[in-house]
Formats: structure tokens, sequence, C-alpha cells
């Protein structure tokens, strides 16, 4: 009897699930907010851009990151930065978050739910969600970096951008996923 307890512990944890669905995960913010999957329903679309602090690309599409959001905030396109893991200290993400100016919320995600229910492995890579938490989008920004330390002189293919666009015209969006180039997710 005196192992019963223990026993049913260790089962209640081991038969804890991961999320399957975005509805199903909430995650704090850097400001100490909770942010629930359920809001997905309140906008039009949703933008999650993952970033990692000492990852050169992420430093690189912050600033393009800003634009976006500034682009289509009015439109009701939600827009985060997500840190995924527990790799990163509070104070190596402000100093992320303060030295390349990201604009935008931040959610912090030490488990990797919102990674696992998206699939996202890069940093920066975006997905863009419908207000069913249905991914529309996943990929690259753009075609500005073409591969590690190899980068275009012009951006000739703006993919994230051409994404939002088609669903607020209610259009299939016309490039559903592209491969990011960037830092792997450890």
């Amino acid at each position: 009897m005196r192992y019963l307890l223990p026993v049913l512990l260790l089962l209640t944890a081991c038969t804890h699930q991961r999320p399957d669905s975005l509805d199903e995960i909430s995650l704090s913010t850097t400001e100490g907010k909770t942010w629930n999957g359920t809001d997905l329903s309140s906008h039009a679309a949703t933008v999650f851009i993952f970033f990692a602090p000492q990852c050169p690309l992420s430093e690189n599409y912050c600033l393009q990151t800003n634009v976006l959001q500034a682009q289509y905030l009015s439109e009701g396109v939600q827009f985060f930065a997500v840190i995924p893991g527990a790799l990163f200290s509070s104070e190596e993400i402000n100093d992320f978050l303060q030295r390349y100016q990201l604009d935008v919320p931040v959610l912090l995600d030490p488990d990797k739910y919102l990674c696992d229910v998206l699939g996202a492995t890069i940093t920066p890579e975006a997905f863009l969600t419908d207000p069913a938490g249905q991914t529309l989008y996943s990929g690259a920004i753009d075609n500005w970096a073409v591969d590690l330390g190899k980068k275009r002189e012009v951006v000739t293919e703006f993919y994230l951008r051409d994404a939002i666009d088609a669903i607020l015209q209610k259009q299939p969006v016309p490039i559903s996923k592209t491969t990011a180039v960037g830092c792997y997710i450890e």
C-alpha cells in the first residue's frame, strides 16, 4: 500500500499528453501575460515566427517582422515571435529583443509545445494559421536567405506576405510550404 501513491503519481506523469492542436496550448509572453490557442478565433489570421537570440538570421529578420506586423495589424492579423525551448535566459531574450528592436508580442515555448504542433524546426521559420488553427503557410519569410551564409542581393519572393494577402482576399495561398533557412531549434 505504501507504494501506491508513488506509482499513481508516476502513471499520471507518464500519461500526460502533449497538446495535439493549437487550441490546447497556453503560453506566457515575455510581459508575463498568458496567450491561449483558443484566442486564434478572434483574428483574421495569426502569424508565428520562431526566433533564437543567438541565430544571426533571427537577428536579420526582426525588422522585417516589425514591418509585416505594422502592415497587417489593422486588418486583423495577429503576430507573435516565439522563443522555443529553455536554452535562453530571460536576460538573453530581453537583450535580443532590445538590441534588434523586435516589436511584436513574444511567446515563450519552453516545452516546445507550439514547435511540436506546428512542426517548427528552424529559426527563423514562419507559420500562418487561420482562425480555426489550421496552418495555411509554413516556411521562409521570403527568399533573401538562400543558404547559411549565402544571401540574395534582392528579395524576389515574399512567401509570408503573399500568403497573408491571399487569405485576406479569401483566395487560396499561392505557395503553402517552403523550406526555411536558419538555425536548428535545439
